[in-house]
């Protein structure tokens, strides 16, 4: 397909700043030669500058993009990270004014993006090559993380990978630069966004994230590529049509090979329900680093230099009156006496304290089942799925809850139970696997 009037127009206005689109190949089947991709935005071409490649994106409507401060907070973004090995760079930014267009120039990568190699080519990625991947892009986020840079939209179509396999994280269109305040915007793609990020079609019961979120979309992408025989799994709502897109294609006489338990563990970890539970992506880092020396398996990607960051960013809180406030806006308060649903049944609980850091929000409950007392953390868009008010019947059945004698103790008793329950717990954790209740997704205490 040749390039239609518009883009014969960028390709005069690009051949005046010195590059010339590459228009010898078709790079995705559909759109016009010498473009390598096309969004909501404008459009991103292939094309040289003095024999050097370059992917240069067009953004249509730059008056009104730069009025919502999008182009200059992508170019701020891609200039405070540049240099990363693991992270696309930037070249340059110009305009063209009569058709309200800006470009920005950035570095090409010419093996195309992580979601086309795991369906086309499922055969390559075994856990020696995941795990040296996955280091580079833990890396690369980490550094961004450090930088006070929330990625935002992370998806295996934003890895693109380089022709000896090292990944780069690319657009950083939706990105945003993070202060002392979490994020409450609704931004991303839906089936790789934490749980707590807002949706824009929905309620959002507390609507505040920040680097967490990114590490989950992360742990999905993990997910994606130690999964044998589909990316995106775990959302069984795809068309039939559109799923296909996601289908690995094992060519015939390969097949998925073994996994170590650990780097299944790590996925979890990564992945869990609550925030302040996952790992962060510089411990991501040290974990691959350190299963890499105990249990090596060869990949040329451990040889490539990169940047290290210094550490993990600051670990954020919301004040008591904020995280109260969220709770009780959704109709669990401290103090309330609920009924709270795992193991398949509805127990007594109480409300016992409100998260401010783990979970902002949350409602920690402390409840009772027939081996006594346990507590467990109740994300806030959990509530409406495993959370009723005492009084609540449920349906079919004709009488109230009975509580059980344990449950006659003083409420004073009970926190103090509660609380050592908690310290116990922690102590003889040891390191933080996510302790989520498998069936019911309820984080333990």
């Amino acid at each position: 397909m040749s390039l239609q009037p518009s883009e014969i127009d960028v390709e005069h206005f690009l051949a005046q700043k010195g590059y010339a689109i590459c228009k010898h190949k078709v790079y995705v089947p559909g759109l016009s030669t010498g473009v390598l991709g096309k969004g909501s935005f404008g459009s991103v071409y292939k094309a040289t500058k003095q024999g050097m490649p370059w992917a240069v994106k067009r953004m249509e409507n730059a008056s009104g993009l730069a009025s919502a401060g999008l182009t200059q907070k992508e170019v701020e973004t891609l200039r405070r990270l540049d240099g990363h090995p693991s992270i696309i760079s930037l070249g340059e930014v110009f305009y063209e004014p009569s058709r309200d267009w800006v470009f920005i120039v950035m570095e090409f990568v010419d093996g195309g993006d992580l979601l086309l190699g795991l369906t086309k080519k499922p055969h390559l990625f075994d856990e020696a090559l995941v795990r040296g991947m996955m280091f580079h892009i833990s890396c690369g986020l980490a550094y961004a993380h450090e930088a006070c840079v929330l990625h935002r939209d992370l998806k295996p179509e934003n890895i693109l990978l380089r022709g000896d396999m090292l990944p780069k994280i690319a657009d950083f269109g939706l990105a945003r630069i993070v202060g002392i305040n979490y994020c409450q915007t609704a931004v991303g793609t839906p089936q790789y966004m934490a749980p707590e990020v807002p949706r824009a079609d929905s309620h959002a019961p507390s609507g505040m994230y920040d680097f967490p979120a990114d590490v989950f979309s992360l742990g999905l992408i993990l997910r994606d590529m130690l999964s044998e025989s589909t990316c995106m799994e775990w959302r069984l709502d795809i068309p039939v049509a559109a799923a296909e897109r996601f289908q690995k294609w094992w060519p015939v006489g390969t097949s998925p090979g073994k996994q170590t338990e650990t780097i299944l563990a790590l996925q979890r970890e990564a992945s869990g329900e609550v925030p302040g539970d996952r790992i962060t992506a510089y411990q991501l880092c040290i974990e691959l680093q350190e299963l890499q020396k105990t249990n090596p398996m060869p990949c040329n990607l451990w040889s490539v230099q990169t940047k290290m960051p210094a550490g993990p960013p600051q670990r954020r809180m919301v004040s008591p009156e904020d995280a109260a406030e969220i709770a009780a806006r959704n109709g669990f308060p401290k103090g309330s006496e609920v009924l709270i649903f795992v193991n398949d049944k509805w127990c007594e609980g109480i409300v016992e304290e409100i998260s401010t850091s783990r979970c902002p929000g949350a409602a920690q409950v402390l409840y009772e089942d027939d081996d006594g007392e346990k507590v467990a953390l109740v994300c806030p868009w959990q509530f409406a799925q495993f959370l009723r008010p005492s009084q609540w019947q449920e349906p079919g059945r004709s009488t109230n809850f009975r509580r059980s004698s344990s449950s006659k103790r003083s409420r004073s008793s009970r926190r103090t139970s509660a609380l050592s329950t908690c310290k116990s717990a922690v102590s003889g954790a040891g390191r933080r696997l996510s302790a989520l209740m498998r069936r019911d997704h309820l984080a333990t205490m």
